[in-house]
């Protein structure tokens, strides 16, 4: 996932920055990750992603304002529970 001599992660975020801020505050929220030496800030956990990720999301704050200021529900969601309920395959 992150070749020899390459500062660059071979895998790569492919939705929006604010799908992408809007799972990982999810996750951050829920304590889905924990830091092993420390505690896990939430600017920590952004920084780490978005450098494996290959992503920038400029201001992470600003865009989380914006998801959270939203009317409707985050479409983002809906996708993935529609994604997850097509899963068929279970090793």
């Amino acid at each position: 996932m992150f070749p020899a001599g390459s500062s660059e992660p071979l895998l790569r975020w492919t939705k929006s920055k604010a799908e992408f801020m809007t799972l990982i505050s999810a996750l951050h929220e829920i304590k889905a990750f924990n830091r092993i030496d420390s505690t896990l800030t939430f600017n920590d956990l952004i920084e780490y992603l978005c450098w494996s990720m290959g992503i920038d999301v400029g201001d992470p704050h600003g865009t989380l304002k914006a998801v959270k200021n939203r009317k409707n529900s985050t479409p983002f969601f809906d996708e993935l529970e529609s994604a997850f309920k097509r899963i068929k395959y279970v090793p």
